[in-house]
């Protein structure tokens, strides 16, 4: 990382092993896992912990249909969000597993590219017929024959499981800065040193997890990084009888059902996210 080397006479405050900056699933984590093995460790976040987009996402933890090149990474957050379900009762992971109906051809011809694309890989897709696309959907009113499902695929609550992580992370020592702003990142003897209006935080290392704000924060420094402008717009609705465990994407939407019955629902396959 590129720094502005400074001689500042700002009052410093206590010394950290890790600055994390940015609250939110990758933050707290990051926050988690640091102070697990014992570091000093500072989590500074702009608004409030989870307000952003890691508090809003859909939910999905998933395998199915992904790019070949995040099958690993996929299948190493499943074991992930499972070990931790079995440690702490609040991170909201459940293996539900996941459909998305097949409605054309050309559904149908991407699921077997897909399958040859991943085939090095123990994936547990197959395609299900419409006699087991109502046992798991039976309120579904659709003329898909077929569907693609995922049994180990799950999902979480996003907003339960960052505060889930935040408070694992405060259990091993994390302190927490919130609705604080980043004036600037400078390094000084060896150490880096983070600027805010509530003072001046040093740390041996600094990890950006700013999520949509990373842009911004790492411009400062002279570092441009590839980032896409996408917005989805989703919503999540009052509690409703149960209609599926399973997460579902079809018919130009996708959706998630909580415990509590509420419905996290949006746009399926609007925006193209560039991977790079």
């Amino acid at each position: 990382m590129k720094l502005k080397n400074t001689e500042s006479d700002t009052p410093y405050l206590n010394n950290y092993d890790v600055i994390i900056i940015g609250g939110g699933i990758i933050g707290c984590s990051t926050a988690y896992y640091h102070s697990k093995i014992g570091k000093r460790v500072l989590l500074l976040e702009k608004n409030k912990i989870a307000s952003k987009q890691s508090g809003k996402a859909w939910g999905f933890v998933r395998k199915q249909m992904r790019s070949p090149c995040e099958i690993q990474l996929s299948q190493s957050s499943i074991e992930l969000w499972k070990a931790l379900s079995e440690d702490v009762y609040d991170i909201s992971w459940r293996n539900t597993g996941g459909i998305q109906l097949i409605e054309s051809e050309e559904d149908l011809e991407k699921y077997h590219q897909w399958m040859k694309a991943v085939s090095e890989y123990s994936i547990s897709t197959r395609i299900i017929e419409k006699e087991e696309i109502k046992s798991i959907l039976p309120m579904l009113k659709s003329s898909a024959k077929y569907a693609i499902y995922t049994k180990d695929d799950g999902q979480v609550n996003p907003y339960d499981s960052v505060i889930a992580l935040k408070n694992l992370a405060l259990r091993f020592g994390t302190v927490f800065q919130e609705n604080i702003d980043i004036d600037e990142i400078s390094s000084k003897s060896n150490n880096i040193h983070v600027s805010t209006k509530k003072g001046t935080f040093i740390g041996e290392q600094v990890v950006c997890c700013a999520g949509s704000g990373s842009y911004y924060l790492l411009k400062k420094l002279g570092i441009n990084i590839p980032q896409l402008c996408a917005r989805v717009t989703s919503f999540q609705t009052y509690p409703l009888p149960k209609i599926s465990n399973a997460t579902f994407l079809g018919g130009g939407i996708g959706f998630r059902q909580d415990n509590d019955g509420c419905i996290t629902i949006g746009c399926q396959n609007e925006t193209d996210i560039d991977l790079t």
